[in-house]
């Protein structure tokens, strides 16, 4: 079973290009789609830059900010394939959801809080994210 990966280090030392060189690879085996999480949408030209420079040119280079958070990604024809650039901000955004005030609580009282699993049809950028990829997605 594939997994992903985290590289993290010190500035210039080469994370990028070991990040475009890893993703082509996977282009070259077949694998069409890949996620670059950065922590600035002002490192995209870098990504851009590295991949030139590995000669994985051709590979294209989304960025998911030109796309509605509600916009399914899957089946616009010039996203078959490539690599989709966001920030870490940018992958945990979500739609705020309209809440109702409810009455007020006595002092206190302390309110229990329930955590919820990960609603697989919340408009959110991770969701977005994972259906264009696909169930067979291999990364």
């Amino acid at each position: 079973r594939r997994r992903g990966f985290y590289m993290g280090d010190g500035p210039g030392v080469g994370k990028g290009r070991q990040v475009a060189g890893i993703m082509f690879e996977n282009f070259l085996r077949g694998r069409k789609k890949a996620i670059w999480v950065s922590v600035s949408t002002d490192l995209k030209d870098d990504a851009k830059r590295d991949l030139m420079d590995i000669g994985a040119g051709a590979i294209t280079l989304h960025n998911l900010k030109d796309y509605k958070m509600e916009q399914k990604l899957s089946g616009i024809k010039k996203l078959e394939s490539g690599i989709f650039f966001c920030t870490y901000a940018m992958l945990v955004g979500e739609q705020k959801e309209k809440t109702e005030k409810g009455p007020k609580k006595e002092k206190g009282v302390k309110e229990e809080k329930v955590v919820k699993p990960e609603d697989p049809n919340k408009v959110s950028r991770l969701n977005q994210l994972k259906e264009w990829l696909g169930l067979d997605f291999e990364g």
